[in-house]
C-alpha cells in the first residue's frame, strides 16, 4: 500500500500563533487524514510482513519447507477506507460509494496474499515447523531488530493525545452544531457530534454491527444517502477541517515538546523499515512485469 505519509519529500511546517515551527516529514492530506506522528510509527505493517516473510524464505527452504511468498505490489491501497496509520477514513466521496459499510479491495496481488495466507495457516498444528519457524524468524529480527514497541505505544499515546485536544476546541464544538443542525435540517435525527455516527440503531438497520458486515460490500441506497448527507454536512460545517487542522497543529507541538524522545524514535523507525526494504530487495520474486 502506498503510504499516505510519503507523497511527497521532507516538508517544513510553518504555524503562527502559539503553534511551534519544526521540521515535519508527512505532507499534508486531509483525504487520507495523514497527520506529524505518523512518520514515528512502524511504517506499512503489510510490508513489514512481507519482507519478513520472503526474508524467512531461505531459512524455511533449508530446513525442507516449501515457502511460496507470492510477489506484492506494495504500491496499491489495500484499504481505501484506511490510511497506513490505522485510521478510519471517511468522506463524501467513500460515502457515495459504499456507506458506511467497508468493502474488501480485490487485486491479483492481495489475492495472492489471501492465499499465502491459508498456506501458511495450514501449520498452525505442526509444532515441528513451528520450532522451525520460530528459529527462522529470530534470526531474521536478530538482523533486523523491531523498533521497540514501549516506545510505540508512546507515539500512541500522543496521537490519542492530540485527538483529545482537538475534540475538546471550541472550534470544533461550533462546527459540531452547525453538523447536527444541517442533518437535522436534512430531516435526519442525529447524535450530538459526527464521532457518535453511525449510531447503534443505525448500525443495527444497516447491519454494521459486526465485523465482517463492516468489512462487506453492499450498502443499501438508504444508507448511502444517509451516510453521504452525513459526510456533506461534516464538510459544509467544517466539522473535518477543523478537527483535521487542530489535530494537526496539536501533533505539531507535541513533536516540538518531545523532540529528543522522538528523535530516537524516528531513528529507530527508519532503520527498521531500510532493513524491510532490504529484505525486499533481496528476496522478492518478480512481478508481472518481470
Amino acid at each position: 500500500m502506498a503510504s499516505a505519509a510519503a507523497t511527497a519529500a521532507a516538508a517544513t511546517t510553518t504555524t503562527s500563533g502559539d503553534v511551534a515551527t519544526v521540521e515535519i516529514d508527512v505532507e499534508q492530506d486531509q483525504s487520507r487524514w495523514a497527520l506529524p506522528l505518523d512518520s514515528y510509527l512502524i511504517a506499512d505493517p503489510h510490508a513489514v510482513a512481507y519482507g519478513e516473510q520472503l526474508a524467512v524464505q531461505p531459512c524455511l527452504e533449508e530446513a525442507g519447507y516449501a515457502w511460496p511468498v507470492p510477489w506484492q505490489d506494495l504500491t496499491e491501497e489495500r484499504f481505501e477506507w484506511m490510511n497506513d496509520a490505522g485510521r478510519t477514513l471517511f468522506n463524501a466521496e467513500l460515502a457515495a460509494r459504499s456507506g458506511y459499510h467497508r468493502p474488501i479491495t480485490t487485486s491479483p496481488s492481495i489475492q495472492a496474499w489471501d492465499e499465502f495466507g491459508v498456506y501458511v495457516n495450514s501449520f498452525n498444528a505442526d509444532d515441528a515447523f513451528n520450532a522451525v519457524f520460530d528459529t527462522c524468524l529470530d534470526a531474521v529480527r536478530a538482523e533486523n531488530p523491531m523498533p521497540n514497541m514501549d516506545d510505540q505505544m508512546y507515539v500512541y499515546g500522543l496521537i490519542a493525545e492530540s485527538k483529545q485536544i482537538a475534540l475538546s476546541s471550541p472550534a470544533l464544538s461550533d462546527a459540531a452544531k452547525r453538523w447536527n443542525s444541517c442533518l437535522q435540517e436534512a430531516g435526519i435525527d442525529a447524535p450530538a457530534t459526527p464521532e457518535m455516527m453511525p449510531t447503534d440503531q443505525m448500525k443495527a438497520t444497516f447491519g454494521l454491527d459486526g465485523s465482517e458486515a463492516q468489512r462487506a460490500a453492499g450498502a443499501t441506497p438508504d444508507e448511502i444517502k444517509l451516510a453521504t448527507q452525513d459526510a456533506e454536512c461534516a464538510a459544509s460545517s467544517r466539522y473535518d477541517e477543523i478537527f483535521y487542522k487542530t489535530q494537526w497543529d496539536s501533533q505539531v507541538v507535541l513533536i516540538d515538546n518531545n523532540a529528543p524522545k522522538l528523535s530516537q524514535i524516528k531513528a529507530d523507525v527508519d532503520r527498521y523499515a531500510r532493513g524491510i526494504q532490504t529484505f525486499i530487495d533481496a528476496y522478492a520474486p518478480s512481478g508481472p512485469q518481470g
